[in-house]
C-alpha cells in the first residue's frame, strides 16, 4: 500500500498554497487523532454544477485542454494496478480491470467522497473509502469491485451484511488480510486493512441510525490532512527535516479559487523574522506571480548548493517573482553582504553544479563576467 500512499500525498500537496499559523484549537484536535495517517473529504463537482461561486471552475474545467488532461490523467489511473504489480496482471486482465475502474473514477470526481487512512502502525492501517453514490451506481460499484478482487487475485468475495446492509468480504492470509465492501444507504463504504475494519462498521452504524458517516462540508469544497511525522516514518523519508502536520482547504469565492494550507511543526523551525526588506527597485511588471520568504536560514543552511557555492551566512529572506514577457522568465533575490565579492566566487564555481554531459552538450553554461559584475 506505499505506493498509494505516495499517490495520496502527492494529489493533495499539488494544490500550491500559503501557510498561516494554526489556531490552538485544531493543535488540540491533531493531538486526539494520533493515529492518522491521511484523510480527505471531496464535495464532488455534482454539487458545484448551480454553485455561483464555482462559474469559473466550470469554465476551466470544460475547456478542451482541461478535458484531454483529465482524460489521459484518468485513463493512466485505470491502468495503474499493471503498473504497479507488471505482469502478476495479465494484458487481458488489465484491460478489463481498467474498463471497470474508469467508470468508477468518474464518479470519485462527480460525486461526494471520503477517504482515509488510520491505525496504529502503517502495516496495520485500516484503509476507509466512503462514496455518495445514484442507487444504479452503488450497484455498479459493489460488483465490480467484486469482479477486480479476482482479476487482482486477491481472493473471491463472500457474500454478508454489515449492520443489516448487504456486503461481501475477501479474506486472506496476506496483507491487506481483510477487503469489505457495504451498499449502505447512499453510500458506497470500502475498507481494507490487516484487522476487523472498524471504520466501515462505524461508518455503516452511522447511516443506519439516519446521520452522515462524514461531517458536511460547510466551509470548503475539498479538504486533506496529512500527518506527515507518522507518514515519513512509514514511507522511509529523512529524518533530518522536521516534516509538519498539513491540513489544506480549497473553496471558491467570486471568480477566485482559494487554497489555504497550515502546517503545525514539533518544534520551530524558522529563524528571526527580521523586517522586509523587498527588492522594489528590481521587481517591475508585468507581474504574474510574487513569493516572499523570511525566518527561512535554518532551513537553508543545509542546502548543498548553498555551500557549494559559498554563498554564506544562509539568507534569511527570499523573494521570487516572474514576468509575463518571456515564457519561464523566473527571478529570485535574496540580500547578500559583500555581494560583489561573494557573487565573483560563486560565478567561478557555479559550472561545477552542472554535470560534464549538460556542459558538453551546451545544454547549460554558467559563467563569470568580470566587466558586468554579473554570473551569466
Amino acid at each position: 500500500m506505499r505506493r498509494f500512499t505516495v499517490i495520496l500525498i502527492a494529489a493533495a500537496l499539488g494544490c500550491g498554497v500559503g501557510c498561516r499559523k494554526q489556531e490552538a484549537t485544531d493543535k488540540a484536535d491533531q493531538r486526539a487523532e494520533t493515529d492518522l495517517y491521511a484523510r480527505w473529504h471531496f464535495v464532488g463537482t455534482a454539487s458545484l454544477a448551480n454553485n455561483t461561486n464555482a462559474v469559473r471552475l466550470r469554465e476551466l474545467w470544460s475547456l478542451p485542454e482541461t478535458r484531454r488532461l483529465a482524460e489521459q490523467t484518468l485513463q493512466k489511473l485505470a491502468h495503474a494496478p499493471r503498473t504497479f504489480y507488471g505482469e502478476r496482471i495479465a494484458a487481458a486482465e488489465d484491460e478489463r480491470g481498467a474498463a471497470l475502474l474508469r467508470p468508477m473514477l468518474d464518479d470519485l470526481l462527480a460525486q461526494e467522497s471520503c477517504l482515509q487512512v488510520r491505525g496504529p502502525a502503517d502495516k496495520t492501517a485500516e484503509w476507509t473509502l466512503l462514496v455518495q453514490l445514484p442507487a444504479d451506481r452503488r450497484k455498479v460499484w459493489r460488483a465490480g469491485l467484486a469482479e477486480l478482487m479476482q482479476l487482482w487475485k486477491l481472493g473471491a468475495p463472500s457474500t454478508n451484511a454489515v449492520e443489516g446492509f448487504a456486503a461481501w468480504e475477501v479474506n486472506r492470509t496476506e496483507a491487506p488480510s481483510r477487503v469489505r465492501c457495504v451498499e449502505a444507504g447512499q453510500w458506497l463504504v470500502l475498507g481494507l486493512g490487516q484487522n476487523n475494519l472498524p471504520g466501515v462498521s462505524e461508518a455503516a452504524r452511522l447511516i443506519k441510525t439516519g446521520r452522515r458517516p462524514v461531517p458536511v462540508a460547510s466551509n470548503y469544497w475539498f479538504e486533506t490532512e496529512l500527518n506527515l511525522p507518522r507518514l515519513a516514518t512509514a514511507l522511509h523519508w529523512s529524518s533530518a527535516f522536521q516534516w509538519p502536520r498539513a491540513k489544506l482547504t480549497v473553496i471558491g469565492r467570486g471568480e477566485n479559487l482559494r487554497s489555504n494550507m497550515r502546517m503545525v511543526f514539533p518544534e520551530p523551525v524558522t529563524g528571526p523574522l527580521d523586517a522586509w526588506r523587498v527588492p522594489t527597485n528590481f521587481i517591475n511588471e508585468p507581474l504574474i506571480s510574487f513569493t516572499a520568504a523570511r525566518g527561512v536560514a535554518p532551513w537553508l543552511k543545509n542546502c548543498a548548493a548553498l555551500r557549494e557555492l559559498e554563498l554564506n551566512p544562509a539568507p534569511n529572506e527570499l523573494f521570487a517573482w516572474a514576468q509575463a514577457q518571456v515564457t519561464f522568465q523566473s527571478f529570485l533575490g535574496f540580500p547578500l553582504k559583500d555581494a560583489a565579492t561573494k557573487l565573483e566566487r560563486a560565478g567561478n564555481r557555479a559550472s561545477s553544479l552542472l554535470s560534464t554531459n549538460w556542459r558538453s552538450r551546451g545544454l547549460a553554461q554558467i559563467s563569470w563576467q568580470t566587466n558586468n559584475h554579473q554570473v551569466f
